[in-house]
This record gives structure tokens, C-alpha cells and sequence, in this order.
């Protein structure tokens, strides 16, 4: 692709190297859970996903998905939806309304449409049935934008508005072929290549021969009979009939199509000379369609940018106030060929460079393509935006609505975010896009921009400069029921499946998911095929995980030696631990932020990596320093630990001796190990932590905290002060095999981590304080999970509920970004949790449904750049299942 890699490409690299390097090679492959256990049939696998159509406008997407059929499927549109008109009981002003639909929803319950398009009030779609293509439409008819006869037959009564909250037919006699829409006006072709427009005729954007004493006044079409529900649009004044149309496309108050013979004709308003004809004096709208044809000009080879009688028209859209087209050699093989634009460049919507003194308009005649690429296959324009897409599906955009911070005086080309590759359309809102791109031999659909509207059709409520995947809720999937273990980092997430396979998904700074690189995956990766786990740990950009042989092996970052394999280089893949010990004898495995654990078949534990306040049960070097202990090394060999009973944390550690006592160490901020000693920052010898009066003893403690930022070279050591969000909750039962018990809080509560309102969250809580939800009853607890400053917890009765840290990214996955400084249930109200796992913004947890004794999988929270939710989604408030 020369002109790309000569211009565009090179704008890509200089303003957007540090953005496309964190998200380039962004995995969109869609992941489906496969395989249910205890049954004999497996499951069918869901329908394949194929986006056949997209179209949008304003706030609004529709689309079609060809679930059953190769060419026909179901429409669903999200985003601002017409609905009904709203009466001033005082006034008696009627004002039409929207309804905000946040995922895609179901417009009929057919799945025989084609085609679709979007207007500001209206929704027209075209349904192939028994052979023939009929039209049907909803929304708002005030200016007869759904060709339909209003109620009283008369467009003199705005307040007589005729509002169809369905899809219903508007014409059958004609197989219609493809339409186009805009503010309240449709246009369309069918039958024998015929183009009709109907609606409002805004500065003659329907080509009607209406006389326009005002410009700009709304001419409304002539629809009192049956008959004359749609209106051609007039012969040209210079062709001898109205032609034969191909396309069409059309915005507010200008309207653009190519005939059969690939010629190109522009029609309405041209006040910033969008309609591509220079004329004098000026013409500021055509109400008859006028042919655009560019300049007889030659580039640097004398060669005729555009030769009429070689070149013809392939493509062509039309903006708010710029119109777009491609031009190609007659008789190529391949469509593809050279982009141009025209009309108004007030924000670089015509990709042409633009100075403090320049931000003209540019008519047809006077512009050379866009770029010297001669490889474009397919382009839209949007309100203030244009995309085009070359011919191996690279999207390039520029304009107003482009997802690039604004530069000078225009904005800079740039490549849609992500793995710019396999794009098959474009469709474009006023600020956000849509597009289908191939995955997998599979259409799926992508959207990106603003969502204060849900025009993004995710569910959740964040903006995106990157494609986010849309599915409906509807499309059936594998049974989910596959997932038997779970854990989190900071910024990504791993599971395994009952198949014994390693599955991770989110960042990859360190290489944290084990597939060799550093890039991120939107959607679930396998690591290492072929390889059986039992179980994986991970936190802050370190994993490690179990084989089924009883081998220890770590990926990701090592600078402490927290891997155990005798380096401190972060490894991409799996590296096998090494040591004095056994190295296929471990039977359990722990990972803290900085550090190690395991634990051999006797019992012994042993931890290796950062030892910086003590957390590998030895002594720091005094003044402190850089301190790592590659080797592993055993804690406190006098004590006989139980199995399974230690944890890691927040540079800390705990275990459950055989005699059921619970002793830490590590890092002593807000004293929440050594009381007594208040104010020491290290405890480097287990310490005994008595449980609370009255109760047994301890069953499990999560350590919680802000990873501390340790300087990796220069001998000055870690910081020693005390951080916000050095805190342990922990359950106690009647005995230390129960499966439910009381919790306690302890530490730190600047954030509300210990799940109760103390008088001053300022000084820290010393004693360990019981958590409930109810303060008239004692709350049992199953399960804790603990992160920076966040927790969150399963009750006995399968609820879960979440508090502390700041929520912002609905971590806590309440439906809101609100904070929580007490348990507050998650959205859905679940009572099927069986295990969670917090992240650093984002939290992963496990659901089990009648008996299963494998489980589904699902996330929530997230941020925008880490895609740690792993389904293409880019932030989610509430739970949503991982298919």
C-alpha cells in the first residue's frame, strides 16, 4: 500500500507511537466456553455470528445478524431509540422522546431483514419475504420520514405527530435494495435500480422541483395517497431520464449517489460546496441532481488523476457538509482506487492538511485525491468526521469525531485503535463508530467513542477510544459451567478449566499472561497447549501455576527473584521454578506482590523473592536495602504448618500452624501484626495473632494493600513509610476445617477496606472488628478476597458484596462508581457465588448453578486500557458471564 505507508502511515507512527504500541496487537478473537461435565452430548455449539448490516446516526445503531441465514437476519438497535411524545399538562407542548437502550434489543421478531437505516426520529429496515423485499419503518412521521400518510392527510399540524413504536410495512408492491437515511428523510433503491426519497426536503435534499423561496425551509412531500407514500427523485437537468442508481447516500440537507454506469451525482444544499461542482455566481442548494466530475488534472508522471474515460466511481457517502468518493480504473479487476473529498474542512474532515490561516472549505474541482494511495475500497462520512478503509482492511479516520486528541488546527489522521486489520464497514454516529470486522471467519461488530447515550451497545457507561466488541444478550452460547479455579493480578486475570487447561486474559506489561509477548488480549488465551494445570496464582504482574506433576512454574515479572528460578529477568512463558528442595513435591502454591510461597508434601513452606519488610521471614539488611532472596527459603522450620492454610499478600504473609494458631509477618504498617510494638514497620519472625474474644479460632487471613513501589536499582532500598491500605481480614469458625465463619478487619481504613464506619478512618483499627450486614444478626461468611484497598465477600447463603477502595471503575461491581464504605450486595443479587477473586480495578468471580461442580465465569469493573474483563468488554459495573 504505497500512499499509506508514504503519508498516512507515517502520521500514525509520529502522533499515535506510545497509544497503537499499547494497543495495536489487541486480541479480538470472540472465546466461547465449550463443554460442559456430566453429560454424555456435549452442548451444540452457538450459531455463528454474522454482522451483515450496520447503520448509524445521532446517538442510534441498528444491525443485522444473520443467525440463520447467509443473507437475512435479526435487526437490534441500541443507543437513543424513538419512543413516545411527552405532553406539558400546562402548556399542551408535545415533545418527542427517547428511550436509552444499553445493550442490543430486538426490533421484530423476525429474522428476514437486509437491510437498514437510521434517522434522528425514525428507523427504516427492508424484510426479504417470500422473494420479495418490502419496506418497513418506526419512529416519528411529522415530516413523512416513514412514508406513510399522517393521520388527518396533512403535514400542517405539528402537534398531529404520527408516532409507529414498531416496525411496520410501507410498501410491498416493490422489492426494495438498499437505503439510506438522515435527520427525517429516507432514501432508497428498488426494483429496476429506481431511487426514491421521502420526508422533509431540507434544502432540496430530496431532489423534489419544489419551489424554495426560502432556502432552508422544510419542503414536505406530497404523501395524501397510497400511491405517493415515496417520491422519486427528479430527472437530472442535464441526463435524459433519471437513470438506473447503484448506491445512494445521504445526511441532513445533501444527498450523493452513483447510477449504473458508475457515474457520480450530488443533489441539495451547498453552502460549503459539498455538492462537488464549482459555479458562478455560487449556488448554495440544487434541488435537481447535478453530476460531479473532477478536473482534467495531472500528478508528477503527467498522468490524469482522473480520466473519464478510465476512471469511474465505486464508492461515495456524504457527511453533515462533506462529501467523500472512490474513484477506480473501469476495467480493474479489484475495486479499489484513490480517495476523494470535498466540502467543508473546518476540522480536517477532508484529511487535508490545514494551517493557522487555512480552515476552508474545498470544492471537487480543485483537490487532488486524498493521499497518493491507490488501494481504498469502501469510505463513510460522518458529521464532522470521515473513515475509509483500504484493501486489506485497514480503517484510517480524520475529522472532529476521530478517537485522537486535537492537534493545531485539524486533527490528525489515524488508524482505528487495536489490530487495525480484516475491517469490512464503517458506520458513523455523531461521536461514535461502529464497524464489522472479520474474526474467525465470522462478522462481528465493534464499537467505539462516546457513550452517554449507550451508543455503544457494551452495557457499561465509559467512553472508548478502541473497538469494543457488541454482543446480544439473546445469541446462545456453550454451557458456561467449565471453570473450576480462578485468580487475579492487577491488571489481568487467569482461570482453569475442568479440562485441567490454563486460560489468561488483560494486561501484559511483564508478560504476566504467558504467551510469549507483552501484548495485551481483550479475550480469553490459552497458555502453553497441551499442558494440564491444577492450579494458578497470580498478583500485582506476576503468575504462577501447578502442573498437574506437581511442578511450580512462573511467567512475568521477576526483578525480585519472585519467580524462584535463580534470575531476576521477566520471563514472556512458563519457567520452571528451581531449588534445593523437591521440585515436583509442591502441593500448594502462593503469590504475594513482590514475593513467593509454596508448600511441599510435608508441610514445610517456603517463600523466595522480595524480603523488604521482612516477608520471607528473615531480617532485612539494615539501613534497608534491595533485598531479594532468590533461593527458597523455609519459614520458621519449627513450626509444622497446615496444608493449604497460608497467605500471601501485600508485601506480607500469613499460615495456620497444626496447633490452629495464626501468625504473620512482613510489613508492619498501621501495626496490623505486632500491636504491641506500635510503630514497627518490620516483623521478619511470625507473630502470633490471637483471634478476637470469644471466638475459635482462625480459618483463613487475606492481606490487603497498596503494592509498594520498590526501587529497582541504586542501593536506596523501598520506602519505609507507612502507605494507605495496609490492612488483613480474616474469618474464624468453631473449628479450623469450618466452611463458613465470622469475619474480622483490622489496619487501615482511609478507604473503608474494613467494611465498617469507624470514628475517624484516619487512625488505624489496632483490634480486629467484626463485619456484617446486618447489625441485629451475625453474618457468616464463606469466602474473602482482598486487593489495594477493595474487598469483597460471599456470605453463606451465595451473595456477594463488596467494599472500600474508590470504586472507580465499578470494581465493586454495583452498578455505579459510587463508593462503598459497608458490604453492599453486587447488582445482580446472585445468590449462586462460589468464589472471587479482586483485582486491581477489576474483580473476577465464580457461580455455581444446581449442584454443578464446575462453574461459570464472570467479571466486572475494568479500565479502559488494561481490558482486563476478558470478552471485548471494556468496563462493565455490574457482573457480566465470560462465554
Amino acid at each position: 500500500m504505497q500512499g499509506v505507508q508514504g503519508g498516512l502511515r507515517l502520521i500514525v507512527q509520529q502522533q499515535n507511537r506510545l497509544n497503537v504500541l499499547l494497543l495495536i496487537f489487541i486480541s479480538i478473537s470472540f472465546i466461547s466456553c465449550g463443554g460442559g461435565s456430566g453429560s454424555s452430548v456435549p452442548p451444540p455449539p452457538p450459531p455463528p455470528t454474522n454482522i451483515l448490516k450496520t447503520a448509524s446516526y445521532a446517538n442510534t445503531t441498528c444491525a443485522i445478524n444473520a443467525v440463520n441465514a447467509e443473507t437475512q437476519g435479526e435487526l437490534t438497535c441500541w443507543g437513543q431509540i424513538p419512543d413516545i411524545a411527552v405532553t406539558d399538562a400546562l402548556s399542551g407542548t408535545t415533545t418527542r422522546s427517547y428511550r436509552v437502550v444499553a445493550k442490543p434489543e430486538l426490533m421484530s421478531s423476525d429474522a428476514n431483514w437486509v437491510d437498514v437505516a437510521v434517522g434522528r426520529d425514525h428507523i427504516c429496515g427492508i424484510k426479504g419475504v417470500a422473494g420479495n423485499n418490502s419496506l418497513h419503518c418506526m419512529g416519528w412521521n411529522n415530516v413523512g420520514q416513514l412514508g406513510l400518510a399522517l393521520i388527518d392527510n396533512k403535514f400542517t399540524s405539528y402537534t398531529r405527530d404520527k408516532f409507529t413504536p414498531s416496525m411496520v410495512l410501507v410498501n410491498d408492491t416493490s422489492s426494495w435494495i438498499s437505503l439510506s437515511a438522515a435527520l427525517d428523510h429516507t432514501c432508497g433503491i428498488y426494483n429496476a435500480k429506481t431511487l426514491k426519497c421521502w420526508g422533509a426536503n431540507r434544502f432540496g435534499v430530496l431532489a423534489q422541483n419544489v419551489p424554495d423561496t426560502q432556502p432552508g425551509a422544510v419542503l414536505r412531500l406530497n404523501v395524501f395517497t397510497e400511491i405517493e407514500k415515496v417520491n422519486s427523485v427528479l430527472k437530472s437537468a442535464t441526463a435524459v431520464d433519471g437513470g438506473s442508481w447503484d448506491k445512494v447516500s445521504t445526511n441532513d440537507f445533501h444527498t450523493c449517489g452513483i447510477k449504473l454506469d458508475n457515474s457520480l451525482w450530488c443533489w441539495g444544499r451547498n453552502n460549503v460546496k459539498q455538492l462537488g461542482f464549482a459555479s458562478t455566481p455560487e449556488i448554495s442548494f440544487m434541488q435537481f441532481v447535478t453530476q460531479v466530475s473532477p478536473p482534467l488534472t495531472v500528478d508528477s508522471n503527467q498522468q490524469l488523476l482522473f480520466d473519464p474515460l478510465t476512471d469511474v466511481w465505486i464508492d461515495v457517502s456524504v457527511g453533515a457538509a462533506q462529501s467523500c468518493a472512490i474513484s477506480a480504473k473501469r476495467d480493474a479487476p479489484a475495486k479499489q482506487g484513490k480517495l476523494w473529498c470535498w466540502g467543508n474542512n473546518s476540522f480536517r474532515e477532508l484529511g487535508l492538511p490545514l494551517s493557522a490561516a487555512e480552515v476552508s472549505n474545498k470544492d471537487l474541482p480543485s483537490l487532488n485525491p486524498i493521499g497518493s494511495a491507490s488501494d481504498w475500497v469502501k469510505v463513510v462520512a460522518g458529521r464532522a468526521q470521515t473513515c475509509a478503509i483500504n484493501n486489506i482492511g485497514e480503517t484510517f479516520c480524520f475529522g472532529y469525531d476521530a478517537p485522537v486528541q486535537f492537534s493545531g488546527f485539524g486533527y490528525q489522521v489515524t488508524a482505528v485503535g487495536g489490530q487495525n486489520s480484516d475491517w469490512q464497514s464503517i458506520t458513523l454516529g455523531f461521536n461514535h463508530a461502529c464497524g464489522i470486522k472479520l474474526v474467525n471467519s465470522e462478522n462481528k461488530l465493534f464499537c467505539w467513542g462516546q457513550q452517554q447515550y449507550s451508543q455503544l451497545g457494551t452495557g457499561f457507561s465509559y467512553n472508548s477510544l478502541i473497538p469494543n466488541l457488541v454482543v446480544a444478550d439473546s445469541i446462545p452460547v456453550d454451557d458456561p459451567y467449565v471453570w473450576k479455579q480462578l485468580d487475579t493480578g492487577s491488571t489481568h486475570s487467569c482461570a482453569i478449566k475442568n479440562d485441567d487447561t490454563l486460560w489468561c486474559w488483560g494486561r501484559s506489561y511483564s508478560g504476566q499472561l504467558g504467551l510469549g509477548n507483552v501484548l495485551p488480549n481483550t479475550t480469553l488465551q490459552q497458555v502453553q497447549p497441551n499442558t494440564k494445570w491444577l492450579e494458578v496464582k497470580s498478583n500485582f504482574r506476576t503468575t504462577c501455576a501447578r502442573k498437574v506433576d506437581n511442578t511450580l512454574w512462573c511467567w512475568g515479572f521477576n526483578q525480585r527473584a519472585q519467580q524462584g528460578n535463580g534470575s531476576r529477568i521477566n520471563s514472556f512463558s512458563p519457567v520452571k521454578t528451581k531449588g534445593a528442595v523437591s521440585e515436583n513435591n509442591w502441593t500448594g502454591l502462593f503469590v504475594g506482590d513482590f514475593f513467593s510461597c509454596a508448600q511441599q508434601g510435608d508441610q514445610t513452606v517456603w517463600c523466595w523473592g522480595s524480603n523488604s519488610f521482612g516477608q520471607i521471614a528473615q531480617a532485612p539488611n539494615t539501613p534497608p536495602a534491595i533485598t531479594f532472596i532468590a533461593e527458597k527459603t523455609p519459614i520458621s522450620p519449627t513450626i509444622s504448618w497446615i496444608a493449604g492454610k497460608v497467605f500471601t499478600g501485600s508485601r506480607a504473609a500469613c499460615a495456620i500452624s497444626i496447633d490452629q494458631n495464626l501468625y504473620c509477618w512482613g510489613d508492619n504498617s498501621f501495626d496490623r501484626i505486632d500491636n504491641i510494638n506500635t510503630g514497627k514497620v518490620v516483623v521478619s519472625t511470625p507473630k502470633l495473632i490471637p483471634p478476637p474474644a470469644n471466638e475459635e479460632v482462625w480459618i483463613s487471613a487475606h492481606i490487603g494493600g497498596n503494592p509498594l513501589v520498590e526501587q529497582l536499582s541504586g542501593g536506596k532500598g523501598p520506602v519505609v513509610q507507612q502507605t494507605n491500605g495496609s490492612f488483613i481480614c480474616a474469618l474464624s469458625g468453631q473449628v479450623i476445617d469450618s466452611t463458613e465463619g465470622t469475619l474480622w478487619c483490622w489496619g487501615d481504613n482511609a478507604f473503608a477496606a474494613l467494611g465498617a464506619t469507624t470514628p475517624n478512618r484516619t487512625i488505624p483499627v489496632t483490634a480486629p472488628i467484626k463485619v456484617s450486614t446486618d447489625s441485629n444478626s451475625v453474618t457468616q461468611w464463606r469466602q474473602v478476597s482482598v486487593n489495594d484497598n477493595n474487598v469483597c465477600a460471599i456470605k453463606n447463603d451465595g451473595t456477594l458484596w463488596c467494599w472500600g477502595g474508590s470504586n472507580s471503575q465499578g470494581e465493586l461491581g454495583i452498578g455505579s462508581t459510587i463508593r462503598a464504605v459497608i458490604p453492599t450486595q453486587e447488582a445482580t443479587k446472585s445468590t449462586d457465588w462460589v468464589a472471587v477473586k479482586t483485582g486491581g480495578h477489576h474483580t473476577c468471580g465464580l457461580q455455581s448453578q444446581n449442584g454443578k461442580t464446575n462453574y461459570s465465569l464472570w467479571c466486572w469493573g475494568g479500565t479502559s486500557y488494561e481490558r482486563q474483563l476478558g470478552d471485548n468488554r471494556l468496563v462493565d459495573l455490574t457482573p457480566k458471564r465470560i462465554q
